[in-house]
């Protein structure tokens, strides 16, 4: 071999086998398992390398094992996709919609805002992702009762107070129309300038729940 920093050359070499390099060269080879998110599977992978140097010997996808890891990728995988990823339903849209109403006349109530979710997904989500590991199994979230999950107790004793969801109406230019269905199947009309004996007063977190 002659030696000329870049321009080297090599006149003469002899074969050397994988067994042989694994036998004479156990020590310094390299093994790592790297665990990342897969854009194109939508899961979680893990793939583990064995290397010598620059040298890669051999490659293999092996099932991802470490709990931390698998969470961090999972967690990455969810922001890189979108919030489109995540199992909503037309009642934990609603809710969400509801919350974020809340948030906007209420800072202490949850902000639900997609950007904010997606930012907050460590303190939110994640307690929800074990065993998760791919875009097929978070479809066994159940985002309503995740959502509901935030509030605080003071939140979720006005809720069970104030009973079942309202329905919405907003024809209004002049005033506020609310009605609302109530255990028994009757309903309470709520007018902002007008109240009768057999109207309720409301409180604005009725607004939040079923």
């Amino acid at each position: 071999m002659a030696d000329a920093g870049s321009d080297s050359r090599i006149f003469s070499a002899a074969t050397v086998t994988e067994h042989e390099l694994r036998q004479y060269m156990a020590e310094q080879i390299e093994k790592t398992i790297s665990t990342g998110w897969d854009a194109g599977t939508k899961s979680v992978r893990s793939l583990k390398t064995e290397k010598l140097g620059a040298l890669v010997l051999k490659e293999e996808l092996v099932t991802p094992e470490d709990g931390e890891l698998v969470l961090t990728a999972l967690l990455q995988g969810i922001r890189l996709e979108g919030p489109a990823i995540l199992p909503w339903t037309h009642g934990s849209r609603q809710l969400a919609a509801r919350l974020q109403f809340m948030h906007r006349l209420e800072p202490e109530w949850p902000d639900v805002a997609e950007g904010q979710l997606m930012f907050e997904l460590e303190t939110w989500l994640a307690p929800y992702l074990h065993g998760i590991r791919n875009a097929q199994q978070l479809s066994r979230l159940k985002l309503g009762d995740i959502l509901e999950a935030r509030l605080t107790l003071g939140a979720e004793t006005t809720s069970q107070r104030m009973g079942p969801r309202p329905s919405w109406r907003f024809p209004v230019a002049v005033a506020l129309r609310l009605i609302i269905p109530t255990r028994r199947r009757r309903y309470w009309r709520l007018n902002y300038k007008k109240c009768s004996e057999r109207q309720r007063p409301l409180s604005l977190a009725a607004v939040v729940y079923q």
